[in-house]
């Protein structure tokens, strides 16, 4: 074996792969272990270097460890020998972490790798994986361009942790006198930082790649890439210089304009909603929010759609498969322009929870024209901010659109109550709840049947569905309840797990999911949870997964929050402290047929579909047989 016990309590047998160590720690005190080094007299030299130093290159460092038992902390320690006296230099990955970057200094002449261990248990630990490359901070390439193309870039990275959103590429065009061109619309855009784009950040012993598609403008002559690295707690490291490839096909400018030509083309009569939205673009495989349900509802209905995303759009998605025209934010004055041609009520602009500027100047400039228009309320967008998210938002902006539109649907009582003061007592905002989508409702319908609900008796298996964000979900309350009901298994899916999080054995994550992987995995499900922290920005939503728990024929156990109260089979615990007695009534208490009975009522009126027509209905959109 290439690793050594250098502690007593440490004992080491060949792992089950070839390369695997299995380690057992007897005791809470640490200990080391080394790579191809079996002595702690760590200010002496190794015999045999744990890898080949490259003087004054930086090098991430990972060691693939896994624990299988126990309260085991680990630590990576890397120490450089240097120069002929050979000074000692040593560098720690952060505590927990089993990862490192580092800048091997000059004249380094041999590198001892240890591991920290502390804590009693078992784990197995493999051979280390070294990358050179850049640090991310130091990144900076210049790479020439033929003005006109589209580009594929691929970055290859090694990261310490894997921490989405921590490590960012900056992208600048320039021209022949090295001047910086104005950002393109393919990829986010920041006041600061121009374009970028967030890096892959994947396992520390893992290669990530980042793949970028964007146009090149007429006037570019170079492209420059920098890193940033956006939190502080990962290390990413550039292994080598970005592959840059042309793409062949149509270009960004090519789809534009046909687009733009299909807007000039389309018949007055053809009644056309625009969303201009913080929703991801249609067609998102795992993330689809209230404004893309209702857009593919829209069009199913028969109405042209038009629709802004918050974030950029790739080339393949500015026409989705339905027909859903999409547009970047950037375009949105070129678009305007033939809008504002358009006339009369069978056309109308929903602002959906994105109450900026340019909502505000649009609707101002389509009532011009004797549009209709509407104010959609999605969220508590004030406390979104005052989180941290939603950095944009402005209460004066939101004030006067609520002013101005001819309509507000609000998801949820509480943040109709806010809209009504906001606009002096003069709007009646109208509550449309969320949905699920009619192909769940649809699929879900073997999930709900005795058969189905006598399968799921024989299992103890609670679930959740959605983002896992510490800003509202209670982890907290989630870890002391399944702590406290060993006899219960706890499966969650989605985006967004926190890390460090110390779950308990019986809490397994399974990452994100489609709902077609939802509804096998549900199967074994007995309850459905919402566990979200009573704020005022919980209290106002109105969560999408209880319609979806509900279309797979499960009860739900939720915070107060949105119209939840008015769904059937969900109990509601008020105070968070009884969230586990609750949870344990929900469980416990017989589930009839005829509850089955009433699920299978409401859902079918709980659709996107319905809750599309009631959105046409409320905004008076003319030319529509309903």
């Amino acid at each position: 074996m290439n690793w050594h016990s250098l502690s007593p309590a440490l004992s080491l047998r060949p792992g089950e792969e070839a390369d695997e160590c299995h380690v057992e720690s007897l005791s809470e005190s640490h200990g080391y272990l080394g790579y191809l080094r079996d002595n702690s007299k760590f200010g002496t030299p190794p015999a045999q270097t744990s890898f080949a130093p490259q003087a004054g290159r930086t090098v991430h460092v990972a060691v693939p460890a896994a624990i299988h038992r126990g309260n085991v902390r680990l630590r990576l320690c890397v120490i450089c020998y240097v120069g002929d006296v050979r000074d000692v230099r040593k560098f720690w990955s952060g505590n927990g972490t089993t990862a490192a970057q580092l800048e091997i200094p000059y004249d380094t002449r041999e590198v001892s790798l240890l591991l920290r261990v502390q804590g009693e248990g078992t784990l197995t630990v493999g051979t280390p994986v070294t990358h050179y490359g850049v640090s991310l901070d130091s990144w900076r390439e210049i790479v020439p361009v033929l003005p006109n193309t589209r580009l594929r870039v691929e970055i290859e990275t090694s990261s310490t942790q894997d921490l989405a959103n921590s490590a960012l590429a900056m992208i600048e065009f320039q021209d022949a006198d090295e001047q910086p061109l104005d950002p393109s619309p393919d990829l986010a855009i920041n006041v600061k930082l121009g374009n970028y784009c967030y890096l892959t950040t994947g396992s520390s012993t893992d290669v990530s790649k980042t793949d970028i598609e964007i146009e090149v403008p007429a006037d570019a002559s170079a492209l420059k890439i920098s890193g940033r690295q956006w939190k502080t707690r990962n290390a990413t490291t550039v292994l080598d210089s970005p592959r840059v490839s042309e793409v062949e096909g149509q270009t960004h400018d090519d789809v534009f304009v046909k687009n733009m030509e299909w807007l000039r083309n389309l018949p007055a009569q053809s009644a056309l909603v625009v969303l201009y939205t913080t929703a991801p673009p249609v067609g998102h495989p795992t993330l689809s929010l209230r404004p893309n349900r209702l857009a593919e509802e829209y069009r199913r209905l028969g109405i042209e759609v038009i629709f802004f995303p918050f974030s950029s759009i790739k080339n393949d998605q500015r026409l989705t498969d339905t027909g859903i025209v999409q547009f970047s934010r950037t375009e949105l004055d070129q678009v305007n322009e033939v809008l504002r041609t358009r006339h009369g009520t069978g056309n109308l602009f929903i602002c959906s929870s994105f109450p900026d500027i340019g909502a505000l100047t649009t609707i101002d400039l389509l009532k011009a024209s004797g549009w209709l228009t509407m104010y959609e309320v999605r969220d508590e967008m004030e406390e979104f901010n005052r989180v941290g998210y939603s950095k944009w938002f402005e209460p004066e902006l939101e004030r006067q659109v609520v002013q101005r539109v001819d309509s507000i649907v609000t998801v949820s009582p509480r943040l109709a109550e806010k809209m009504s003061i906001i606009s002096r007592g003069t709007a009646s905002p109208v509550v449309i709840q969320n949905a699920a989508p009619p192909a769940l409702i649809a699929k879900g319908a073997t999930l709900r049947t005795p058969e189905a609900l006598a399968s799921r008796l024989d299992h103890r298996v609670i679930g959740y569905m959605g983002h896992l964000t510490d800003s509202w979900f209670d982890w907290d309350l989630l870890i002391t309840c399944a702590v406290t009901n060993p006899d219960l298994q706890f499966e969650i899916i989605g985006h967004g797990l926190p890390k460090n999080l110390d779950l308990p054995e019986n809490v397994t994550h399974l990452g994100p999911r489609t709902h077609e992987e939802f509804l096998k995995i549900c199967r074994r499900w007995l309850v459905g949870i919402i566990p979200f922290q009573p704020t005022p920005l919980t209290y106002a939503v109105d969560p999408n997964k209880i319609y979806e728990y509900l279309a797979a024929g499960l009860r739900t156990v939720t915070a107060p929050m949105g119209s939840v109260a008015l769904c059937p089979s969900t109990y509601v615990y008020e105070r968070p402290e009884d969230f586990p007695s609750t949870l344990r009534r929900a469980v416990e208490e017989e589930f009839s047929e005829g509850e089955l009975q009433i699920i299978n009522e409401y859902v079918v009126g709980a659709g996107w579909e319905n809750r599309a027509r009631t959105m046409v209905t409320v905004s008076g959109l003319e030319g529509m047989d309903l």
